[in-house]
């Protein structure tokens, strides 16, 4: 049974329940300020258990076992991939109109930024594997080391602040592009507003709008869920784990990972910026077109009252 119907001319559809709960993401916050907040993070959690005396541990973040640690974080690149991969696949198809050659992009972005993330990982065990040196200089490994009481040194960049910081700018940028979703339930409808398209890729993507907007809803709220642990397990890394200089470390790599891709490689060439196509320029245009009406109206009733 088809959901849609023909009044005075114009597409009407009956929505998918869930299509209300992507609202938040209209006003989806910037990637400049997750890094701006991750930066803060980093500083005032290394600080403060040193600027409070016998500053409390919590038995649960304190511990690396905790069940966040082990089952997100250490495995944090793979539900990346999974969550933003999915989301940006799809997001990627339908505004493009279902153009074939154009929703690879975003699984070629997240190529590029797996291959840069395994890159730091093997430079921070690398560092690691110079710097390291036992108290004792009998010994020369670390289980020889600890195990005959000495003390095994090393230099440890934090790979989980550098995790948590690039995964988390990397999910906000591939999610800019929701802030315009609410809005295809304005273009869709009418084909004028998607004169790049035939009639029959318009009703194509038509037929195809309902199913992909429930998934891209529930998508959105897993990846709300990802980035609270994201920002909740770099408040516990930085209260209870490493030295201040290897997490500050750690946030210099992924603010310079982020900006050389995200910021300088996508915006220039190949393969772009999240989300092009004609349904996401039409979808563009309808918010820039109500964004000058809203303008206009408040400063007509501004220039009235005065």
């Amino acid at each position: 049974m088809s959901m849609y119907s023909f009044t005075g001319g114009k597409l009407n559809f009956k929505a998918p329940k869930l299509r209300p709960l992507i609202l938040p993401f209209r006003h989806i916050i910037s990637s400049t300020t997750v890094l701006k907040t991750w930066w803060i993070i980093v500083l005032l959690g290394s600080s403060l258990p040193h600027a409070v005396d016998n500053f409390p541990k919590s038995e649960f973040f304190a511990n690396k076992h905790n069940f966040l640690n082990v089952y997100f974080v250490k495995v944090g690149w793979g539900w990346t991939l999974a969550t933003v991969g999915s989301i940006s696949y799809l997001m990627a198809y339908f505004y493009s109109g279902c153009k074939r050659w154009i929703h690879v992009r975003p699984i070629v972005r997240l190529l590029i930024a797996t291959a840069i993330w395994k890159i730091v990982v093997e430079f921070i065990l690398y560092v690691e594997y110079l710097t390291a040196s036992c108290s004792d200089t009998r010994y020369s490994e670390r289980d020889s080391c600890t195990t005959n009481g000495a003390q095994w040194w090393r230099y440890e960049i934090s790979g989980h602040i550098f995790l948590l910081m690039f995964a988390s700018l990397i999910l906000i940028e591939e999610l800019q592009p929701l802030k315009y979703w609410p809005l295809i339930d304005d273009v869709l409808p009418f084909k004028a507003k998607l004169r790049e398209l035939s009639t029959r890729e318009i009703q194509y993507i038509r037929d195809r709008y309902p199913l992909t907007n429930f998934i891209v809803t529930l998508l959105s709220w897993i990846c709300i869920i990802i980035l609270t642990i994201w920002l909740v397990m770099t408040v516990s890394t930085s209260l209870y784990f490493h030295s201040i200089d290897h997490k500050l470390l750690g946030c210099f790599i992924a603010t310079m990972a982020w900006w050389l891709t995200y910021r300088v490689w996508f915006y220039h060439v190949w393969p772009g910026k999240p989300s092009q196509g004609a349904v996401y320029s039409a979808v563009v245009r309808e918010f820039n077109l109500r964004s000058a009406r809203a303008y206009y109206r408040q400063h007509t009733s501004t220039s009235e009252s005065l």
